[in-house]
């Protein structure tokens, strides 16, 4: 009888742990939408992925119509990744077109991403400005200098809303999600930089 229970209780753990699985893969697919351009072949992701450091300070990162519901979810999210001390592994989740790379190896190769997203005629050896061509750069070679870090999402209590951060080099994004209907919508987006 005992191996029964554990049988059974074992299944059904795994199947709550699949859908939360499919929730987060959603999720950061959605995320891999909005901040990857859909003409690269691939990107280079840090593997790792830390709860972002949420402060009271976020709430200016969050553009809501609604400031009731955004202090709530502030609150709320600077509380959850308090609680949430787990790091998370990209590679668990097999993300289309990325691959995976240990902060520890991330160098110069992807010193230069910045200007090279900006400037399409930069040499990324020696970071020297060519004169400007006018062609459009080549998405192969972007991506080849682009690293990019997401961090675990953090999530409102009721799991219906979602804060991720994204970091490229000196800057990133801090991306609000709404889950609609089973879908991740965006509803505000933030750039930073350094």
């Amino acid at each position: 009888m005992k191996r029964l229970a554990s049988t059974i209780i074992f299944i059904l753990s795994g199947f709550s742990a699949t859908a939360i699985d499919t929730s987060m893969v959603k999720l950061i697919n959605k995320v891999i939408e909005v901040e990857i351009p859909s003409d690269y072949p691939y990107f280079y992701l840090i593997n790792k992925g830390n709860t972002s450091s949420i402060n009271e300070n976020i709430s200016a990162d969050i553009k809501l119509a609604d400031n009731k519901l955004k202090i709530q979810l502030v609150k709320e999210f600077v509380s959850n990744a308090k609680r949430d001390t787990f790091s998370i592994k990209w590679s668990d989740f097999g993300l289309p077109k990325a691959r995976y790379v240990n902060k520890d190896h991330v160098g110069k190769k992807w010193a230069w991403a910045k200007i090279t997203a900006s400037f399409p005629s930069v040499n990324t050896e020696t970071g020297e400005i060519l004169p400007n061509t006018g062609h459009k750069p080549d998405p192969k070679a972007l991506a080849e200098t682009t690293c990019v870090s997401f961090s675990k999402p953090v999530f409102s209590t009721d799991r219906q809303y979602a804060f991720v951060a994204t970091t490229r080099g000196m800057s990133g994004n801090h991306y609000l999600f709404k889950l609609t209907n089973g879908t991740w919508e965006l509803i505000s987006n933030i750039g930073w930089l350094e």
